[in-house]
C-alpha cells in the first residue's frame, strides 16, 4: 500500500514552501505542487483529460490540446537545463495535424529562471519510399514577441534541421507552445519539442538543433553541453 502523507505534514511542508518563497529562494506557481510527476508515457486521451498536468524537474506541463491526430506515444524528460516533449509511434499519414499545451516554472525553480531558447525536430523510421513532411513550433505573442518559429523539414533525403530560437529576454513565463505538422508524402513516426532554462546563478548555451533521430540522442547532446561548461 502507498504510503500516504499525514495532513499534518503536507501543512508543514506548506508552511516551508510559503516560507521560502516569501525569501525568493524559489518562485512559487499556484496549483504546482498538486501536480503528478511527469512519468512514463502517456496517449492523447490522457493528455487532453479534464484538467491534466504533470511535474518535471522545475516545470509544469498543462493544458494539451491536440486536433487531427489520436495516435502515438508521448513522454516528458528532463536533462536540466533542457527539456523535451516527444511523441513516437504516431504513424501519421494524414495531411495535417496541430496542438497546443502550456509550460511554467514551478514551485522548485530558484528565483530569476528565465526561459531560453526552443527548438523542434521531425522524423520518420521509414526507410524507402518518398518523404515529405514539416513541422513548425512557435509560441503565443504575449508570452514570446520572438518574430520567428522553429521549422524542421523532411523531403526525401534533404533533412532541413530547426535552429533555436531565443525567448525575449526576462521571459519568466507560463509560455504557450503551438505546433502544426504537414505532410504530403511518407509517414511521420517522431516529433520533439525542446526548450532550455537560465538558471540566474550561470550562463547556459541555448539548445542547438534537435537530432532527426529524435530525443535520445537530444539528452546526449545535452550531457556534451554540460561538460563544456564545466570545462569552461
Amino acid at each position: 500500500m502507498a504510503f500516504l502523507p499525514s495532513l499534518s505534514a503536507r501543512a508543514s511542508k506548506a508552511a516551508a514552501l510559503s516560507v521560502l518563497a516569501a525569501s525568493g529562494l524559489i518562485v512559487a506557481s499556484p496549483g504546482a505542487a498538486e501536480a503528478a510527476p511527469c512519468t512514463g508515457s502517456y496517449t492523447i486521451a490522457q493528455l487532453m483529460a479534464g484538467s491534466f498536468s504533470c511535474d518535471i524537474g522545475k516545470i509544469t506541463y498543462s493544458a494539451f490540446n491536440f486536433t487531427g491526430i489520436t495516435t502515438g506515444s508521448y513522454t516528458f524528460t528532463e536533462t536540466d537545463p533542457d527539456y523535451t516533449f516527444a511523441a513516437s509511434g504516431q504513424g501519421f499519414t494524414g495531411a495535417s495535424y496541430s496542438y497546443t499545451y502550456q509550460v511554467a516554472l514551478n514551485s522548485t525553480a530558484v528565483a530569476g529562471t528565465t526561459f531560453g531558447a526552443f527548438n523542434t525536430g521531425i522524423a520518420t523510421s521509414q526507410t524507402s519510399g518518398s518523404q515529405k513532411f514539416s513541422k513548425v513550433l512557435s509560441t503565443t505573442a504575449a508570452t514570446n514577441p520572438a518574430s520567428t518559429s522553429a521549422t524542421a523539414s523532411r523531403n526525401n533525403g534533404s533533412i532541413t534541421a530547426a535552429d533555436p530560437v531565443d525567448f525575449a529576454g526576462g521571459n519568466f513565463g507560463p509560455v504557450v507552445f503551438n505546433s502544426s505538422v504537414t505532410r504530403t508524402a511518407g509517414r511521420v513516426d517522431v516529433i520533439t519539442d525542446s526548450f532550455s532554462l537560465v538558471d540566474p546563478k550561470t550562463t547556459i548555451p541555448t539548445p542547438g538543433p534537435l537530432p532527426i533521430l529524435g530525443a535520445g540522442a537530444a539528452f546526449g547532446m545535452s550531457r556534451k553541453l554540460r561538460r563544456r561548461i564545466k570545462l569552461a
